[in-house]
Formats: structure tokens, sequence, C-alpha cells
């Protein structure tokens, strides 16, 4: 019984999977492969992760692009899939740190000078 119950949860994984993304669990199982079972952006091992990896896809041609973390997937989300917004992020990121930089060498001048 609790075979049939594992092959039934498979073939409605798979059935979804294609349904939603025109891949099945095979697909699915050769990229978690070699993806080396990571996140494709973060590096996270699946077993790591409470969710596993989710599939990512691209949303105006539905390809599947890899398999994410639900974190790295949802920031992709978050950032409409927009190289130019993720490019922008990281300009910013990258400054606030030059700055923060800078007023940290500020700080200590000033403790040292009191």
């Amino acid at each position: 019984m609790a075979r049939r119950a594992v092959l039934k949860r498979e073939q409605v994984r798979d059935r979804r999977l294609r349904a939603r993304y025109g891949v099945g669990v095979a697909d699915v199982d050769d990229i978690r492969r070699h993806q080396g079972y990571r996140c494709a952006i973060c590096g996270v091992h699946e077993d790591h992760l409470p969710r596993g990896l989710v599939v990512d896809h691209d949303h105006g041609s539905e390809l599947v692009r890899g398999l994410l973390c639900h974190r790295c997937n949802s920031g992709l989300g978050l950032f409409q899939d927009c190289p130019q917004k993720l490019r922008a992020a990281i300009e910013y990121l990258r400054m606030a740190e030059e700055l923060l930089a800078i007023a940290q060498e500020e700080q200590m001048r000033r403790a040292t000078y009191s």
C-alpha cells in the first residue's frame, strides 16, 4: 500500500510539472543532477532547503531556466525577472558598501582624535 501511495504521489507530481512547465519528474531530476543538487544562483544544497529546489521558468516563453531555492526564485520575481533592475540593485549595494566604509573610517578617525 505504501509503495502505491509513493507511486501515485510521483505520478501527480509528474502531471503537475508537465502541465505547468512542460517537463516531467525525470527532466527535473536531470536538472538537479546537472546543478549538483544546488540552487543555480546561491549554491545552497537542496538538503538544506525546507522546500527543496523549485522550478524557475521564463514567464514569457514558459521555458524552464533551472532550479532555484525559494528565496532566489522569489527574489527574481520581486525584481520582475528584469536584468536591468537586478544590475541597479547590485550597483546600489556596491555604492552603499563604499559609503559605509567611508563612514566607518570617519568614525575611527574621530574616535582617534577625541
